[in-house]
């Protein structure tokens, strides 16, 4: 890809790759477009597609891109805890989708949840019946793309203080991608802006033992090509392709705005530096309103939010703590709240803490 880079070059560079019986991994920052990219898997003809998403809130948002790239609101389904059917409004027209419980339309946008107890099981609606008809669900998987949104939020990489205690968590999700492959001739799509590298290590070592075809693709700056070039020590393969997000930003005038929308307003502060300390200091000599602070693990999480709300400068502040053990449905009612916070005229300051499980489904 030696022309100009833009979103839709890449994005059409990606989707030439994601084909069944073949795993596509992309890395790429928030605004790429990610999930409009997984939508736009269905405007191939005979192309059948599942969206797994990892929050119930954002899935009404995917199914309108997913209808406006197949152009039928019939081809598409959901599977999730929302009722037998959802109501969305597409182009000023309020638009009726119905659940899917056995994965039939060409479409299908579900949760990890529904999903996940659908193939181990029995699909939610059998699940009460002595006879269950699991064996459906295994034939409409046949030769569909999975596509894994936001994959990291599976990995758990925020629960574990140590890389060596990832180990056996680490290996369930590579080897359901290359069984997926190689027992049901899928097509695997991968997308996050944070794959742990040892993650993507293993994928990559379970799909050459097992002659899976991968593909990798990583859009970012320099440290992300670091990170991951540093994973094939210095030589990538030739199935792996880094862009540039400088690269990106010359060529493309839409993603240039974005992306000068968010240095114009957010001040990025990556250090070695002990994260509670640099905190601290922040709030004590910052007089911004919004301060977003990201740590890997919930108990420093939940370490950072503890000492934050002891601190007098934090007094008459709303400090939010997010993390992926939240039980069901209160991550969403605490993004709900930041959201109605941000839009609000209040001078209240706003702390959130969280782990990178906040990626999901927040733009």
């Amino acid at each position: 890809m030696k022309a100009e880079l833009t979103r839709e070059r890449i994005q059409n560079y990606i989707l030439e790759r994601v084909e069944p019986r073949r795993i596509v991994v992309l890395i790429a920052p928030t605004g790429f477009g990610k999930s409009f990219l997984i939508a736009r898997t269905c405007e191939r003809k005979g192309s059948r597609v599942l969206h797994l998403l990892p929050m119930r809130s954002i899935i009404r948002d995917q199914l309108k891109k997913m209808i406006k790239s197949v152009g039928s609101r019939d081809a598409i389904g959901f599977m999730a805890g929302l009722g037998d059917s959802v109501e969305v409004e597409l182009d000023g027209e309020k638009i009726v989708i119905e659940r899917d419980p056995f994965i039939l339309r060409r479409g299908i946008i579900a949760t990890y949840d529904s999903a996940f107890l659908t193939m181990f099981l029995a699909p939610l609606s059998d699940l009460g019946k002595v006879r269950a008809h699991w064996d459906v669900v295994y034939y409409s998987l046949y030769n569909r793309i999975i596509a894994f949104d936001e994959v990291h939020v599976l990995m758990r990489a925020d629960e574990f203080e140590r890389q060596e205690d990832m180990s056996e968590n680490l290996y369930l999700l590579p080897s359901f991608a290359v069984i997926l492959v190689d027992a049901l001739k899928c097509g695997v799509l991968w997308t996050s802006a944070t794959i742990p590298p040892v993650s993507l290590r293993l994928l990559l070592e379970l799909a050459k033992k097992e002659g899976v075809d991968v593909d990798v693709i990583i859009l970012g700056g320099n440290d992300i090509m670091k990170l991951y070039k540093d994973l094939f020590n210095g030589s990538p393969e030739e199935f792996v392709s880094f862009f540039r997000v400088e690269d990106v930003v010359k060529s493309d005038e839409e993603y240039r705005d974005i992306f000068r929308s968010y240095i114009d307003r957010v001040r990025t502060i990556v250090t070695d530096e002990d994260t509670l300390t640099l905190a601290k200091e922040v709030i004590k000599l910052d007089s911004s309103r919004r301060i977003l602070i990201v740590v890997n693990t919930v108990k420093r999480a939940v370490d950072v939010y503890r000492e934050l709300s002891k601190m007098k400068e934090s007094e008459g502040s709303r400090i939010v703590l997010i993390h992926g053990r939240l039980r069901r449905g209160e991550k969403e009612r605490r993004i709900e709240l930041i959201e109605d916070f941000m839009k609000s005229v209040e001078k209240e300051r706003l702390i959130v803490v969280s782990t990178q499980v906040l990626e999901a489904g927040v733009d």
